[in-house]
């Protein structure tokens, strides 16, 4: 590592973009505060989405979606969806709805299934409808309510066993505060398992599957007789992480999604990045760093 160190890296991964910012950006423009983008076109403040435009605050998926906002886990041909989750299969106008497919003209259902004007799951007249919601959105503007996402509250998983808190890590007491749920791991009980430091450098003779306790958790975890001939085949060793700790540490390597203000340490020009300033790392702007050593 130190002496990778020595070298410059570029402050963000991009292939086939213009005016972007994140990191891991590819074939897109107009992409700002976004990561794991392909295939977009004018979205914001966004992550792990595909061939999707005019977006904004929106998590996961996409294929062909446009015009969401603060959404979560939506897509496949999806149009105008605001404050929804999982909603799919081209619906198009919902407000606040969960586990939608073929939807539109809708607010506040949930797993519903190629219906139009519906209200709290309640069939309504296409009048009525459009009636109805001004007056429901005018009393969410009062509230607060209106634009934002579901509180925390509704997530039916604990918090430090969701995606968030990779990327935006809290204590127990800190997510209490927000209302969210905490979930206390115990370490089962695993009488065959053995130590991490006793399995073999290298690979066994037979393929039989082996239960380890983490050298990090101690957590026990099964490594089965299909992974060891993959590992064979590929002659890496056996994991001494379970599969978590080993996802953890591979998102490690790629980075948070927070941008810090830097400058090129070759040119001096403003750059955003992901790496923070009190990094080792020698940062040079994306397009020096192609023209010297090539993309």
């Amino acid at each position: 590592l130190k002496f990778a160190e020595q070298f410059p890296v570029p402050h963000q991964i991009a292939k086939q973009t213009e005016d972007v910012t994140g990191n891991y950006l590819y074939e897109s423009r107009g992409i700002q505060n976004s990561f794991f983008i392909m295939n977009a076109e004018h979205i914001k403040n966004c992550f792990s989405v595909r061939r999707s435009k005019d977006c904004r605050d929106f998590s996961t998926w996409g294929d062909h979606a446009e015009l969401l906002y603060e959404c979560v886990s939506c897509g496949n041909n999806v149009q105008q969806l605001v404050s929804c989750n999982e909603c799919l299969e081209g619906s198009n106008n919902l407000f606040y709805c969960m586990l939608c497919a073929g939807c539109s003209d809708c607010f506040g259902c949930v797993g519903l299934q190629k219906k139009q004007y519906c209200i709290l799951n309640k069939q309504y007249s296409k009048e009525d409808y459009e009636a109805l919601v001004p007056q429901i959105i005018h009393h969410m503007r009062k509230t607060g309510e209106w634009g934002e996402f579901f509180p925390i509250s509704l997530s039916p998983v604990a918090y430090n066993h969701t995606l968030a808190e990779r990327y935006f890590p809290l204590t127990k007491q800190q997510v209490e505060a927000i209302g969210g749920r905490w979930y206390e791991d115990r370490i089962p009980e695993a009488v065959q398992a053995i130590d991490a430091s006793d399995l073999p450098d290298g690979l066994p003779a037979i393929d039989d599957p082996i239960i380890v306790k983490s050298e990090r958790s101690g957590r026990p975890f099964k490594i089965t007789s299909q992974e060891i001939k993959r590992y064979r085949a590929f002659k890496v060793p056996l994991p001494r992480l379970t599969y978590d700790e080993r996802m953890e540490d591979r998102a490690k390597i790629l980075g948070g999604i927070k941008l810090f203000d830097r400058t090129c340490a070759k040119t001096g020009k403003p750059i955003r990045t992901t790496i923070p300033p009190e990094s080792p790392w020698i940062v040079w702007d994306r397009e020096e760093w192609e023209q010297e050593f090539g993309s």
